[in-house]
């Protein structure tokens, strides 16, 4: 009878459905009770490339997904929180975090009594999840009945393969091309979107008989080149600094992948040398010694291989947004740093093109910039929509909507000079001297006004600098009308109304401005209080 036919494959299915539940649900437990902090964590502890990659290992360790971590770290650098280098240190750092899955299984998974090791925690889980209330009191309760779920997943998988080894012919496959195996490793990882997953079903094949200590190697190969498809789906109409990471993480795991295939022998060797004999132990020895040997060789020459992924990979986007991608929306928190960022650029942005409206002669092309400008802001909602639909604490919600409001202010204030700028085209042609003179007063007035809208956005000095601009702006409205009217007084030979309407809207849009930035800057400032109290 073949070997094959006798594993059985319902409950290796069962098995790895109840070790990936048990991994989301720990994985889950664990971002409720300390989400915020690791996320901090990340964003503080990465200023030198040894401490991002110690970072990266730490922080895959505790949450058991380096895909999880290496998409957290592409939102961090698509949205300009990290810079690329401290991001490609964590991938690196992410590499060797992920084996910890395989020390738990190989020390702990196959050495207990597993139905007495799972069915103590899953007991202690559930009760807590049915009968104990309170937020941390429930993701502590999650976490156990995970954690009970992952070994009993295991358990399962390991009994599924018993038939098999008890028949199986191994010799069948000498003389096989050890590619094979890491090909097969490659796409179960990619698959099942977990390298550490893999490697716990390869752990299970090498503890039944079914392969050797070599076959897993070669297989634990094939599964770090699968975790990185991850990573390359995330870079999908992401920005050019996500991409840049998502790739870098494929070429890091190639590097490493090449590198260990030549060392694979001595590697082992070494292994075997310093007195590791269990099989388990030295696959996930061996696992975690050629992550190792990637970080060694490559970590003191993360500047030049940071310099190439940045001119390989083309920062080119179809999209009008710089820091903003799709994987942010599943982070709060790096969701509202990118928006943060982008609603700083739009700003300056929007006086930039207001006072192009107003002081420049009417054409074609400011009008394509404003219709232009009105799809960066659609755009910019279309990513904040769905994020406000997730479950978002009360102040991440008030930050959100608070930098859409600020987008949204601007974006009218260049509306309100768009649909005067032809008064202020007649009224610049017109032939009567104090009609132009008044005009140029207007003009020179709105180009004051941009540049101060512009210092006080550079520098953040706006609460005193704003209340002296509001006063400005509404002393020289009552001016400018008051001079509207004594002109008029004199003769009667222009459209008052007109000139009246433009010295309105002029004064509206600056008023705009006024509340885009002052709410931009409630928004930092609230931002910068909460990470202190972090």
């Amino acid at each position: 009878m073949n070997a094959w036919s006798q594993i059985q494959f319902t409950l290796l299915a069962a098995g790895l459905g109840l070790f990936l539940f048990g991994v989301n649900m720990l994985e889950g437990s664990i971002k409720s009770l300390a989400g915020r902090t690791f996320k901090l964590f990340l964003q503080k502890q990465t200023g030198h490339p040894v401490k991002a990659v110690i970072a990266g290992a730490i922080t895959t360790g505790i949450m058991q997904s380096s895909s999880t971590v290496t998409l957290l770290v592409m939102s961090f650098t698509g949205s300009g929180i990290l810079p690329l280098k401290n991001g490609i240190g964590l991938i690196l750092g992410a590499n060797l975090g992920t084996t910890i899955t395989g020390w738990i299984v190989a020390l702990l998974g196959f050495k207990l009594n597993p139905e007495g090791f799972y069915l103590f925690f899953i007991a202690i889980g559930a009760l807590g999840l049915v009968f104990m209330q309170g937020s941390k009191i429930q993701a502590a309760s999650r976490l156990v009945f995970g954690f009970g779920l992952l070994f009993m997943g295991l358990s399962f998988m390991k009994d599924s393969f018993i038939p098999f080894a008890e028949q199986a012919n191994v010799t069948a496959l000498i003389g096989k091309p050890m590619i094979l195996f890491t090909l097969f490793g490659f796409i179960l990882a990619a698959a099942l979107r977990s390298s550490s997953a893999a490697i716990v079903i390869f752990l299970t094949s090498l503890s039944a008989g079914s392969i050797t200590l070599l076959q897993g190697a070669y297989l634990a190969i094939g599964a770090d080149l699968g975790t990185t498809v991850t990573g390359l789906l995330g870079t999908i109409n992401g920005n050019g600094t996500r991409k840049k990471t998502g790739w870098a993480q494929f070429y890091i795991n190639v590097l490493t992948s090449i590198i260990t295939f030549i060392c694979i022998h001595p590697l082992l060797y070494s292994i075997a040398a310093v007195g590791i004999q269990d099989p388990l132990v030295a696959l996930v020895a061996f696992h975690s010694a050629f992550n190792l040997l990637g970080i060694i060789l490559i970590l003191p020459m993360i500047g030049p291989f940071t310099g190439w992924i940045d001119r390989r990979i083309s920062s080119k986007s179809n999209n009008l947004t710089t820091f903003l991608s799709p994987g942010n929306k599943n982070d709060a928190i790096a969701c509202i740093d990118a928006l943060e960022r982008e609603t700083r650029l739009f700003l300056g942005q929007s006086i930039e093109l207001r006072e192009k409206l107003y002081t420049e002669p009417v054409n074609g092309s400011h009008s394509e910039a404003y219709y232009r400008l009105k799809e960066y802001e659609n755009e910019i909602f279309n990513y904040v929509l769905p994020v406000l639909q997730r479950s978002l604490s009360k102040t991440e919600a008030e930050e959100i909507q608070l930098l859409f409001s600020s987008i949204r202010s601007a974006t009218l204030a260049v509306k309100e000079i768009k649909d005067i700028r032809h008064n202020a085209q007649e009224f610049r042609q017109d032939p009567r001297d104090d009609l132009f003179v008044l005009e140029s007063e207007i003009t020179q007035k709105v180009h004051s006004f941009s540049n101060q809208f512009t210092h006080i956005l550079d520098t953040g000095s706006q609460l005193e600098a704003l209340t002296d601009l509001a006063e400005e702006n509404e002393s020289s409205y009552t001016q400018n009308k008051e001079k509207a009217f004594a002109l008029y007084r004199i003769k009667q030979d222009f459209d008052l109304a007109g000139l009246l309407n433009m010295v309105r809207e002029v004064r509206d849009s600056n008023n705009l401005l006024i509340k885009a930035i002052e709410v931009y800057g409630k928004c930092i400032r609230n931002s910068a209080e909460n990470n202190m109290t972090e």
